[in-house]
C-alpha cells in the first residue's frame, strides 16, 4: 500500500471518529440547560390527543427543590417520573442528561428545534446503544415530540 493511500484511509478515519463526536458543552447546567432550551412543559406526539401506548406525552419540570425531572404518561402501568442528573446544554440545539432506566443509567441526548424534540441518542450504562443520530437501534427513525403548552 502505498503512502498516499495510507494517509487517505487514515485522514477518512479521523473524520469519521471527528464526525461522531458529541457536540461541545456550552456551560449551561442543570435546570438552566433545560429552561434555556425550552424543555419545560408538555410535549406529545400529538397534542390534540390524550396520552397511550401510540402517543405518550413527556412532561420536564423542576419541582421546588429545584430538581429537574421527566414524567412519561403512556399507561396506568408505564408511567414514571424520573429525576434528571448531570444536565448539561450541548452546542447545536442539544441537551444531554443522565438518568435512571431499567436497573442502571442511561445518558440521553435530546435535539431541540423550536418547539419541537426528540431523542438523539441514548445509551444504557452497560454500553449498549439505544437511539444513535435520531434512529432507534432497529434504524426506525425517532419520532419528533411537540410542545403542547402555550409558550
Amino acid at each position: 500500500m502505498t503512502n498516499s493511500r495510507r494517509l487517505m484511509i487514515l485522514t477518512g478515519l479521523v473524520g469519521v471518529v471527528a464526525c461522531s463526536r458529541e457536540p461541545a458543552a456550552t456551560g449551561v447546567v442543570g435546570a438552566a440547560a433545560l429552561s434555556k432550551n425550552g424543555l419545560i412543559g408538555q410535549w406529545a406526539m400529538d397534542c390534540g390527543q390524550g396520552f397511550g401506548l401510540h402517543n405518550p406525552y413527556l412532561i420536564y419540570a423542576v419541582a421546588g427543590g429545584g430538581v429537574p425531572t421527566e414524567q412519561l404518561l403512556i399507561d396506568g402501568k408505564r408511567n414514571r417520573t424520573t429525576p434528571l442528573q448531570d444536565i448539561a446544554e450541548l452546542a447545536g440545539g442539544f441537551v444531554k442528561w443522565t438518568e435512571k432506566a431499567d436497573e442502571g443509567l442511561a445518558t440521553i441526548v435530546t435535539k431541540v428545534e423550536g418547539r419541537r424534540l426528540k431523542t438523539w441518542r441514548s445509551v444504557h450504562a452497560d454500553g449498549t446503544v439505544l437511539v444513535s443520530d435520531g434512529h432507534f437501534s432497529g434504524g426506525a427513525e425517532v419520532p419528533w415530540f411537540s410542545r403542547c403548552d402555550a409558550k
